[in-house]
């Protein structure tokens, strides 16, 4: 009962493809199996007939324990709220190049410059992959890499660590990236 109808179309918790449904994300995240990643909910007004009828998209209702990042929001498919963004825990859900893995920071993300650690289990990782954060790297004279740009090979994770911190650099300390 959690998931927005689209049009008559009913939602379910697993796509055609056998991928976890974003319902199911959130369902194992927030305990809600919202449809959406946006904060609280939104109304979209529709004037039927002289009548306003409303529809109500419902996203997550408030600030989680562990967080969502993608990188659908690099390219500009959609926006994270913050309650998923900003988790109490520093640890992420992310969904990039089409399944899921995590990143977390043990010691948190309070200073300039932090370490994430990032799990690929489908991958098949088998060694410990650090990145280390610089927010606020680049500014109005020094621009991240375009990711529009496709001369550029920029590593999907990069972007989907951007998607947070928007001016960082990420370093992957003589790991090589994935791209």
């Amino acid at each position: 009962d959690d998931m927005d109808e689209v049009a008559g179309e009913r939602r379910f918790l697993v796509d055609r493809h056998g991928y976890a449904s974003q319902e199911a994300v959130n369902l194992l995240l927030v305990g809600k199996a919202v449809t959406n990643v946006f904060d609280g909910e939104r109304r979209l007004e529709d004037d039927v007939a002289g009548t306003s009828d409303a529809v109500v998209l419902r996203g997550i209702p408030s600030r989680c324990d562990l967080g969502f990042l993608t990188l659908h929001e690099a390219y500009g498919y959609y926006t994270v709220g913050a309650h998923l963004k900003a988790p109490r825990s520093p640890c992420w859900v992310v969904y990039s190049e089409s399944h899921y893995s995590v990143l977390f920071a043990p010691d948190g993300v309070d200073g300039a410059t932090f370490d994430l650690f990032y799990w690929d289990g489908l991958a098949g990782q088998d060694e410990r992959i650090k990145l280390t954060v610089t927010r606020d790297h680049y500014d109005y004279v020094r621009k991240p890499p375009d990711p529009n740009d496709d001369r550029a090979l920029i590593p999907p994770l990069d972007l989907v660590v951007r998607s947070k911190w928007p001016n960082a650099a990420v370093d992957w300390n003589d790991t090589e990236p994935i791209l």
